[in-house]
């Protein structure tokens, strides 16, 4: 379960790229996700079978998103529909079981800016209209031979983020902060079946545990 809640970590960490790539073009592709920490967590991490850097597959298609990781008993999939009245589903295969995580206000009230981003052409900085994130536009990059424009983001009190938009698809091909970082390659533009994004049947519920469990 430990395993499971890391990757339930890893998809709200996705929600603001699932901003991102509402209304872009379809896609599947590879995605390296390396988690930064200190040796006692990494030692807890390696002792639950799991490596700090892990290569998932990633599926998207409009604001619903599917993340496939892991091996084994550590094989997890987490499907998220980031729809005002949409929900994110972290399952493990090997148990036959899922959780469920409805938005909070405050993703309600991230989706709500949507509109700012799509209509300012998919600036990021569009988005950030108060004192408390500065968000500035550098140099163009390059991830995997597609091009991307970096962006630098920092909020008050928090270390500075930076993300490499991909042009067309809306989407960060690399995003870097102090906890963690991604790279998403091998990029195939394309439709997605509907049933990738829908729950496998024969799962049973699970509630969140609480903190400390």
């Amino acid at each position: 379960m430990k395993s499971l809640l890391k990757l339930l970590v890893l998809t709200a960490l996705l929600g603001y790229t699932a901003l991102i790539c509402a209304q872009a073009p379809p896609f599947s592709a590879d995605m390296i996700v390396t988690m930064v920490m200190d040796p006692q967590s990494a030692a807890m991490m390696e002792k639950a079978g799991m490596k700090p850097t892990q290569t998932m597959k990633l599926y998207v298609s409009g604001l619903k998103m599917r993340i496939e990781g892991g091996s084994g008993p550590q094989q997890t999939l987490s499907i998220a529909d980031f729809s005002p009245n949409g929900s994110v589903y972290l399952i493990s295969l090997a148990n036959h079981t899922y959780l469920e995580m409805s938005h909070t206000a405050d993703m309600k009230s991230n989706l709500g800016k949507l509109a700012d981003f799509l209509k300012y052409g998919g600036d990021p900085c569009a988005i950030h209209d108060d004192n408390r994130v500065s968000c500035q536009k550098t140099d163009m990059g390059a991830v995997d031979g597609r091009p991307c424009q970096n962006y630098k983001l920092v909020r008050k009190s928090e270390p500075e983020q930076t993300l490499c938009l991909d042009s067309k698809l809306h989407f960060p091909l690399r995003t870097s902060s102090k906890s963690s970082s991604s790279e998403v390659n091998n990029i195939k533009e394309g439709s997605q079946p509907a049933s990738l994004f829908a729950l496998p049947p024969g799962l049973k519920k699970q509630e969140l545990p609480h903190a400390g469990s």
